[in-house]
């Protein structure tokens, strides 16, 4: 059945249009979960942005939402006119993309210029995928040639970089599933927004991956095989790009299947978080090294 998303049908109490109704919504969602996140929603930024969304929409006709496909020509403007606060911890999800994006990429003008591109198009955007890829490559070979040293330009510090921006990412994708669950109840479109993140991103982190095996590998060549690593050791590359980030060890995965044969886990727990797959990953690396960066433990320090 389609379904059409019309966010100029939702008219504020007086008739005409006013931001502070959306903005609203979103700061007293937030608010009653203890969540800071939203306590710049009053800004000017924010109400000139809605304005201009609003703008906007009255002069497009509604969106058709009959399949996954059509997720690509969905504005975020009227997702959010239309859904406030399920659209909110989309906007959270979208920032903690585009911060990576730096990090991986560069703060380039072709990189700021994804900001641009309609939420789930740039999801799924070859030339993204394209770019990370080229990104990681290109460090990939810095590490090959021993060309990253100290400082913000070590191996430690750049994957420390990228290790805060998956967990920013791992903590708004929680908030979002957890959102859509109370605020698009029984919406078709809610599951495939939640499925494009997760498949496309996960993409993009299976990269991640590769890059991490790499540097075990490169780690290898110049320090003797200790049998107390076997059981650190970074899984090969998984079909499933969002999985396989951890290898267990016999004795829990053991377990897991007793368990498993005992009752089934509810779904949300049969999934490991990315965050806890990367870290373990990126601390065997970093237990290889002998001494991190300056950078790394003041860091740390924050």
């Amino acid at each position: 059945m389609a379904m059409y998303l019309d966010p100029t049908s939702f008219p504020s109490p007086e008739g005409d249009f006013d931001p502070k109704f959306k903005q609203k919504a979103v700061y007293k969602w937030y608010d009653a979960r203890y969540s800071d996140e939203a306590l710049d929603i009053y800004s000017t930024e924010w109400r000139e942005r809605i304005i201009s969304w609003y703008e906007q929409a009255v002069q497009h006709t509604a969106t058709v939402l009959s399949s996954e496909r059509h997720l690509d020509q969905l504005e975020f403007g009227s997702l959010f006119l239309a859904h406030p606060i399920a659209a909110f911890s989309l906007w959270q999800v979208l920032q903690s993309c585009y911060g990576l994006d730096r990090v991986v990429c560069g703060m380039t003008d072709e990189v700021i210029s994804w900001q641009n591109l309609p939420p789930f198009q740039y999801f799924r955007d070859s030339d993204i995928h394209a770019q990370w890829q080229e990104s990681l490559r290109h460090l990939r070979e810095r590490i090959k040639n021993r060309d990253l040293n100290s400082g913000t330009d070590s191996w430690e510090y750049k994957m420390y970089e990228i290790l805060r921006g998956v967990e920013k990412f791992e903590s708004s994708f929680d908030a979002l599933k957890e959102n859509f669950s109370v605020n698009l109840v029984d919406v078709n479109f809610a599951s495939w927004m939640i499925d494009r993140i997760d498949n496309d991103i996960g993409k993009r982190f299976a990269m991640i991956t590769d890059l991490l095996r790499f540097k075990e590998q490169e780690l290898e060549t110049i320090r003797p095989t200790d049998s107390s690593d076997n059981e650190n050791t970074i899984p090969n590359h998984p079909k499933n790009p969002r999985s396989g980030w951890m290898k267990r060890s016999n004795e829990d995965r053991k377990a897991g299947e007793r368990q498993k044969a005992a009752k089934p886990k509810p779904a949300h727990l049969q999934r490991q978080g990315l965050t806890k797959k990367l870290k373990s990953g990126f601390d065997v690396l970093k237990g290889s090294i002998q001494k991190p960066t300056g950078h790394i433990k003041r860091l740390n320090q924050r």
